[in-house]
Parts: C-alpha cells; sequence; structure tokens
C-alpha cells in the first residue's frame, strides 16, 4: 500500500558528500596549505599599518637607489 500525501513519510538524512565532490576553495595537501597561507602573510603584509612601516622611507636603500 502507496504511503498517503497526507501522512508524512519517515524522514531521511541526507546523504554524505563523498570526497570526490570536496570544495574546490580548500587546498587538499600539505604543500596547496603553505602555498595559501603564504600568499595570505605576504598578502596581510602589503596592508596598512605594515606597509606603512617596513617599506614608506624616503631614503635608499638597495644599492643606493
Amino acid at each position: 500500500m502507496a504511503p498517503s500525501p497526507s501522512r508524512p513519510g519517515p524522514e531521511r538524512a541526507p546523504a554524505p558528500i563523498p570526497p570526490t565532490f570536496r570544495s574546490h576553495y580548500w587546498p587538499r595537501t600539505r604543500a596547496g596549505k603553505v602555498a595559501v597561507l603564504a600568499f595570505v602573510v605576504l598578502f596581510a603584509l602589503t596592508q596598512p599599518p605594515a606597509v606603512h612601516a617596513l617599506a614608506n622611507r624616503v631614503a635608499p636603500w638597495i644599492l643606493g637607489l
């Protein structure tokens, strides 16, 4: 006998997502994690106050240039 539309059936939990369908935004290897971390740290150094404290100098400092 088919369940009637007025009576709810048993609720099912959604199936787990297989690892092949993981988000492509998260790095999968240790080298990828290191690369993302290095990128974020280097990008953070381009923002104030780090850039003003480290790179905002008028005096020459590389071979007099």
